[in-house]
């Protein structure tokens, strides 16, 4: 029997799956429309850092900070997951380019229940390389 079949042990699985993009100074909505995906939260350049709540952190944001979060739930299979997000992205890999090429970062996150926490940059691939996605390129783990 499989994690996912036994449902009282898989009521207890859960992950998710973030991608965070950063950049100096590509607006997040460029980020919301060319990906055609709703983020959990955006920070932009200059404005008061605040935590989730809306209570002032202090300070300001130095650069933009652009986050999508999909939940799993009964799920043990997270690389799976990850497999089909990156697939379901990579029509978009000339933004991810341009965020790349302009000093920007794209991170893709698993974060676990609990205290454990694993996650990866996706970097470009390198020039000349297929774009066509591996567990080699997103598959790490830390």
């Amino acid at each position: 029997m499989t994690d996912e079949e036994d449902g009282s042990f898989s009521d207890a699985l859960q992950f998710d799956l973030r991608l965070l993009i950063r950049h100096l100074s590509m607006d997040p909505d460029v980020i919301t429309r060319g990906l055609g995906l709703e983020p959990i939260f955006v920070n932009r350049a200059g404005a008061a850092r605040k935590a989730p709540n809306g209570t002032p952190l202090g300070g300001f944001y130095k650069e933009n900070a652009w986050s999508y979060t999909a939940q799993h739930d009964g799920k043990r299979s997270f690389f799976d997951e990850v497999m089909n997000l990156v697939a379901r992205l990579e029509p978009h890999a000339g933004l991810f380019d341009e965020v790349v090429k302009a000093g920007g970062t794209i991170e893709l996150i698993v974060n676990l229940d609990g205290y454990n926490n694993i996650g990866d940059t996706l970097p470009p691939a390198p020039p000349g390389a297929s774009r066509r996605s591996s567990p080699s390129r997103c598959g790490r783990t830390a």
